[in-house]
């Protein structure tokens, strides 16, 4: 084989011709390291299930382990780490990701493999530093974001569907506040107004940059800098974080919730990470909402708070990261045009530049969105804050649709 994922200079069908039978044949040899037991009584066959799936920086190679009778006994995913060719890649990088994501990921199954409060950590089999490769078991069920989506488009028997989805959220809470206090660091840590402040100064720059009218932009800065200089040296943990979580990165099936991806995983503040997955649930119904649904994200939400908090009730430090993290989301979108990257819009550019598209979207679907999302949930927490009796901070109530007059986003 060869050593340290010298074959990433290859294109990609020479790469997988070689690295394909490379990696089916690794794991056929330890298949028997994998899963002694059953090893111990029976001959095992790796093979794979479907076709290689090509991702932005990895292929996945969904595989089989079948007993000599042909049937699966168990399901294993391989992850080869897989940068499109670069003249300026940095091999060395890659490699280090590879074998930090196995590293966390082992982390975590060792620390969790025997809870049985309905949590489950899949097993991390191997790592394949020549190939740049990690074996995995595969996840069982189908994950939340797939849950989400067919729930949202089906009017039969939907608020069945509802109530069992904030059940699989509620869990999936539970879940993240056992990870957060598992590996919580003990290292003390407080919220610094100042250089929070600065951190959105930059999103709300980048904002403007992006064609979001300063004036448009004044007033949230106002609110949101109140907000954080009134939590300034509030007291914060420090924990080891998931790095991505989102709905798709959390698979269930009946009680059980198995998280997946830890390549992202990094220490920092556990309420900063509730914050961002509520912000991923929001995102759930970006743009027009049917009006039935219209409040599926809210219950999900807030499911999900009280999975991690034994309450419905948001903390004024989350409700701070959900609008932060919400900025971000913002700027994001404004870039995220995978249409437009198309090779055939590439080659009509001129004609997308003259109707200046991308500007159009933005301005009449984009920022409109983001800016009733934003205002609602600032307007909420402002007057939350203001009263110092009150704790129960649901961040935009019943979420019926604002409607806003983007007539300021098109001047």
């Amino acid at each position: 084989m060869k050593e340290n994922g010298s074959l990433q200079h290859l294109g990609y069908e020479d790469w997988l011709s070689v690295a394909q039978p490379q990696i089916l044949e690794h794991i056929q040899n330890h298949v028997s390291e994998y899963y002694p037991e059953l090893a111990a009584t029976q001959k095992l066959q790796v093979v794979l299930t479907e076709p290689p799936r090509r991702k932005l920086y990895t292929v996945l190679f969904d595989l089989a382990i079948n007993n000599e009778h042909g049937i699966t006994e168990k399901s294993l995913i391989a992850k080869a780490y897989r940068p499109k060719p670069k003249r300026d890649a940095n091999n060395d990088e890659h490699i280090y990701k590879c074998q930090y994501e196995f590293e966390m990921h082992k982390k975590v199954y060792d620390r969790f493999k025997d809870d049985s409060d309905g949590f489950r950590i899949i097993k991390p089999c191997d790592f394949m530093p020549e190939l740049l490769c990690l074996v995995i078991e595969k996840a069982e069920g189908k994950d939340l974001g797939r849950r989400i989506y067919t729930a949202k488009h089906r009017y039969l028997n939907f608020e069945v569907r509802k109530e069992r989805l904030g059940r699989h959220f509620e869990r999936a809470g539970k879940w993240l506040a056992a990870f957060h206090a598992g590996l919580a660091d003990g290292t003390k840590t407080y919220f610094e107004a100042k250089a929070i402040e600065a951190d959105l100064q930059a999103k709300f720059d980048g904002l403007e940059k992006s064609g979001v009218l300063p004036k448009s932009l004044q007033a949230f800065k106002k609110q949101i800098f109140s907000i954080s200089r009134s939590l300034d040296g509030k007291p914060m943990t420090q924990t080891y974080l998931h790095g991505d979580l989102k709905p798709c990165h959390i698979f269930v099936r009946r009680k059980v919730v198995m998280p997946i991806d830890f390549g992202n995983m990094v220490v920092g503040i556990d309420y900063e990470e509730v914050g961002r997955m509520l912000a991923e649930i929001k995102l759930i119904y970006f743009g027009a909402t049917p009006f039935k649904h219209s409040e599926l994200d809210t219950f999900l939400q807030n499911s999900f708070v009280k999975g991690y908090f034994g309450t419905e009730e948001w903390p004024p430090l989350v409700q701070f990261y959900y609008v932060s993290w919400l900025t971000t989301k913002w700027l994001r979108r404004l870039h995220k045009h995978k249409w437009l990257r198309n090779p055939i819009v590439k080659k009509s550019e001129f004609v997308v530049k003259a109707l200046a598209v991308k500007d159009v979207v933005n301005k009449t679907y984009i920022t409109p969105w983001f800016y009733a999302s934003m205002k609602k949930a600032l307007d909420v927490v402002d007057k939350a804050k203001s009263n110092s009796k009150s704790l129960l901070l649901l961040l935009h109530g019943t979420l019926l649709p604002l409607i806003l007059d983007a007539g300021e986003f098109l001047l």
